[in-house]
């Protein structure tokens, strides 16, 4: 992943998604206006077939051109934990994100059966015919193209989360400045945002007004889960140090009560307030509107438009 952050340090960011991009147009123009027949416009409506090549040539844009962005936010926000993380642990998280995981092989591979397994009615009979029209190859490349990219980013970015969850895991934790872990709270925040912001482009695939459930199974399938895995390992650690912290605390007090006459009411009933206080702090250091905000504003526009498409298709068939 080096050579990426590097191409984006020095040229600019929005370099190689912006050639993805214009490699999509390249591809997809031509076919889609210089060409005719093929399976794909047997088997599919015009607009249906647009929108679809739409979600191919944006949506690997969007995830390559936010790995840098997922980088430059991490390393913020690494920065104001400075004083409660250990150098060494920053360090392997910043080493972590220039280089790509052993796994990212069987996750390509993975990304590239799972992209094909998406269209095997348009595979099965270029198989079968012999007949390879560049539309259908550029289709089912697109579809394997987005998983691929799905692929090497979950695979560039799990170790990461993991190297986020064991900093969280012995970061010094000051139960009445939970304010100080933000910072990784904030990070998992941007990555989920990531996940949900890749499934609002399914209904692009619903350019006719046709709603099909089969076009949105692949992004829950996948979208849901990676989205509450991106969410949950970065904080996994500083819960797990939360807990163990705040049980420590809740037994301080609870002896300190222990050791108090239970006749004297001025001293005990601060201490039981106090306690309850304690008991009450959540051991996640996020607040739980904002995720559902996030999930609301990923999945509500998607849902809207599937609601407008039934609409439309129920005042047709009047």
């Amino acid at each position: 992943m080096a050579w990426v952050f590097r191409l984006a340090d020095r040229v600019h960011p929005m370099l190689l998604p912006g050639l993805v991009l214009l490699f999509g147009a390249l591809v997809y123009l031509p076919a889609m206006t210089a060409t005719t027949g093929g399976f794909v416009r047997e088997e599919l409506a015009a607009r249906q077939v647009v929108g679809t090549l739409l979600l191919f040539t944006v949506l690997p844009a969007y995830l390559i051109a936010l790995i840098p962005a997922m980088r430059a936010r991490t390393e913020l926000f690494l920065g104001e934990l400075a004083g409660l993380a250990s150098e060494r642990d920053i360090a392997a998280i910043r080493e972590q994100m220039l280089r790509m995981s052993p796994a990212v092989w069987p996750a390509m591979a993975a990304g590239v059966a799972f992209g094909a397994y998406q269209n095997p009615t348009f595979i099965g009979r270029m198989l079968e015919t012999g007949e390879y029209h560049v539309l259908d190859v550029g289709f089912v490349a697109g579809a394997i193209l987005i998983w691929v990219v799905v692929a090497v980013l979950l695979a560039w970015r799990l170790p990461t989360s993991r190297a986020l969850s064991r900093l969280g895991e012995g970061l010094e934790v000051d139960l009445y400045r939970l304010d100080r872990l933000r910072p990784l709270a904030r990070i998992a925040t941007g990555d989920i945002l990531v996940a949900v912001g890749a499934m609002a482009f399914s209904p692009l695939q619903s350019l006719d007004a046709e709603f099909r459930l089969g076009n949105y199974w692949p992004t829950i399938y996948v979208g849901l889960p990676a989205a509450a895995v991106l969410f949950l390992v970065p904080l996994w650690g500083v819960h797990r140090n939360l807990r163990r912290t705040k049980q420590r605390r809740l037994e301080a007090l609870r002896e300190q009560m222990d050791a108090i006459d239970r006749a004297d009411i001025v001293r005990l009933e601060p201490l039981a307030a106090h306690l309850e206080r304690v008991r009450g702090l959540s051991s996640w250091p996020v607040d739980l509107e904002i995720v559902a905000r996030i999930f609301a504003y990923g999945i509500i526009p998607p849902l809207a438009w599937v609601a407008a498409a039934l609409v439309e298709n129920f005042i047709d068939s009047l």
